[in-house]
């Protein structure tokens, strides 16, 4: 945390699929959220988005906000995710729990790092200690912002916002393909390689290709 305040981390950025991003996260969590019989659920609006960031940073913000609403809702509570692209291009990706919820009074707390807000049933869970500052500051690192909203004991959303800058538009009709690109599967359609730059042929990837528009969608 401190070296991302410093300004110390820096973003090793590819392009990736959100769907596929979201999802790796979710299999991730999925072992833990059973034992609690929670299900969790993700309704994508433009799963098919290619996003240009840093996997590994971006995985690991969803791994916080998934891990902090499966540690505060109850068993048999519910995670649900939902990504869609705004009418400014954004991507927004949130994250609504039926967990105990937070006084909106205390949300700017949660967000500090080890920071726990006194409740009924924090001795039952462990604090949220880092998780949501960090997901915060690595959001703010890739340009973007996290908001929560929050009812005490009706459960919370947090939301991300991702630059329409990083954020690819894809037509769910030209993807057709997986391609592995040194040691990491990305989408191809019929003409552009999302990933090398054309005319590489060897396996390691060079620069990452700007998708061009296509007629009913907008690529950045």
């Amino acid at each position: 945390m401190r070296e991302i305040e410093a300004g110390k981390v820096d973003l090793e950025e590819q392009l990736v699929g959100v769907g596929e991003l979201i999802r790796s996260a979710i299999r991730t969590i999925d072992p833990i959220a059973y034992k609690k019989s929670i299900q969790v659920k993700y309704e994508p609006t433009h799963a098919t988005a290619l996003i240009h960031v840093d996997r590994t940073k971006f995985r690991q913000i969803m791994l916080n906000l998934l891990s902090n609403g499966v540690k505060f809702t109850e068993p048999r509570g519910q995670i649900s995710i939902n990504s869609r692209i705004n009418a400014d291009g954004d991507l927004i990706i949130s994250v609504k729990d039926t967990g105990i919820g937070i006084a909106p009074e205390h949300l700017h707390r949660v967000l500090r790092p080890i920071e726990q807000v006194a409740d009924h049933l924090t001795k039952e869970n462990e604090g949220a200690g880092l998780g949501l500052p960090i997901a915060r500051a690595l959001i703010e690192l890739h340009g973007g912002e996290l908001a929560m909203t929050s009812d005490l004991g009706a459960g919370t959303t947090v939301a991300l916002r991702l630059p329409r800058d990083r954020v690819h538009r894809v037509a769910p009709a030209r993807i057709h393909a997986v391609k592995r690109c040194g040691r990491v599967k990305r989408e191809v359609d019929q003409k552009n390689d999302y990933c090398c730059k054309p005319g590489v042929r060897n396996k390691t990837c060079q620069q990452i290709v700007r998708l061009p528009p296509v007629h009913g969608a907008r690529a950045n």
